[in-house]
């Protein structure tokens, strides 16, 4: 999958968490590149590969932004192979048990893991509620928008609308991967811990 091909799925808020893995080479300028590394860090644990020829400007803000490793090029096929194994391995090790999230109803926020607190509309707070109640199991379309107090058959297109902009309220305030997440042809899920108080 290309640079191009990535910002698309990530733009459409298709299922990144069906992806094992990311390589992504940095084209020049990076920043924008860059950008690419964090998003997909907030919508993935994947393992996340960097590779760039501008190694002195690309290391720091790719490991910062979230990449499992940073090669410079050139490099060769072995080299390649090698950091993409110890990547997966690490990743599929085994991290423990997701942090927890809170939901705090009276002051309408979303408190990330890090402390971090999220302010909802209310729509939000009636999707996250639902979430909570659901304890890690999917929620359908249909089940979502009911608690949303809208018809049994609403456009698809307003409820994937109401959880982008949730999502993106979410990542623009953490840099915690956000764990508001679409399963295809299931429905949403929210694949953390989230308390409700």
């Amino acid at each position: 999958m290309g640079l191009a091909q990535t910002r698309a799925m990530l733009d459409s808020d298709k299922p990144v968490t069906m992806h094992d893995f990311f390589v992504l080479e940095l084209g020049s300028p990076v920043a924008a590149d860059l950008a690419l590394v964090r998003q997909l860090r907030q919508h993935s644990d994947a393992g996340l590969l960097v590779i760039s020829a501008e190694a002195s400007d690309a290391l720091a803000p790719a490991l910062l932004g979230g990449a499992d490793m940073f090669l410079a090029q050139p490099l060769t096929a072995e080299q390649l192979s090698v950091a993409v194994g110890s990547i997966y391995r690490r990743a599929h090790s085994g991290h423990g048990a997701p942090a927890a999230w809170r939901l705090d109803r009276g002051g309408r926020r979303l408190i990330a893991p890090d402390g971090v607190g999220v302010r909802l509309s209310s729509i939000d707070l009636a999707v996250l509620e639902c979430m909570a109640r659901a304890d890690g199991a999917a929620v359908s379309r249909e089940d979502l928008a009911l608690s949303l107090g809208w018809s049994e058959a609403p456009d698809p297109n307003t409820l994937h609308a109401t959880i982008y902009r949730l999502r993106r309220r979410i990542s623009r305030a953490t840099p915690a991967l956000v764990p508001l997440q679409a399963k295809s042809r299931q429905g949403y899920l929210f694949r953390a811990p989230l308390l409700a108080q």
